[in-house]
């Protein structure tokens, strides 16, 4: 398992749960043991990482905020998802006070979290997270930003999972819109978006 890469409908900045600018911290090998799925000493040096970051900097210093999304990134991965979901929520609500509701991070916090609560089946609440991720990087960015088309697409697959076709074709219909912008056609994320609507298609004459 590759664990520094995010899968499908992820490209961009925030399409990434790791924090690029601050992971590869020589200080922590946690990351060197998790992308060689190494996760419980993963585990182990993030959560020594965590008990330094607040030690030093205090409770809500954004540090910490990385440092609780990679923990939590390694609970996810071995199976604890209460926990994950836990330290993702704590990281979101740090970085909401450190740079305010709209900043970029607090949009890939939001993801994040997004992510985490469609898989433990709560799609109202990832939908509610994905919008909100969305509002920020088309505030920040501009409606054609490949983050937004990101954000869509994540928006598809949930209204999809909710039975929300209509909606769910509206959503990949405008992710296909800036793949087609900014990717080339033959680009894995042009290609997915496409399959996705072809299958909605196809249910809907079926």
């Amino acid at each position: 398992m590759d664990h520094t890469k995010d899968v499908e409908f992820r490209p961009g900045h925030i399409a990434s749960s790791f924090d690029s600018n601050t992971i590869w911290n020589a200080i922590s090998l946690g990351p060197f043991y998790e992308i060689n799925d190494n996760l419980t000493i993963a585990r182990t040096h993030y959560e020594e990482d965590l008990r330094s970051e607040e030690a030093d900097h205090g409770e809500n210093h954004p540090h910490v905020a990385i440092t609780l999304n990679n923990l939590g990134r390694v609970l996810k991965a071995q199976g604890d998802t209460k926990g994950a979901q836990l330290h993702f929520q704590r990281a979101l609500e740090i970085d909401e006070a450190v740079y305010g509701p709209n900043h970029p991070q607090v949009a890939l916090r939001a993801r994040v979290l997004g992510d985490m609560l469609h898989d433990l089946g709560g799609l109202r609440d990832a939908k509610s997270h994905y919008h909100r991720a969305l509002r920020i990087v088309e505030s920040q960015y501009g409606p054609n930003h490949l983050d937004a088309a990101a954000l869509l697409c994540n928006l598809g697959r949930t209204a999809k999972a909710q039975g929300e076709r209509s909606d769910a074709y509206a959503y990949f219909k405008r992710a296909q819109q800036i793949f087609a912008e900014k990717l080339s056609e033959d680009h894995a994320h042009h290609k997915l978006v496409q399959a996705q609507l072809r299958d909605l298609r196809q249910e809907k004459n079926s």
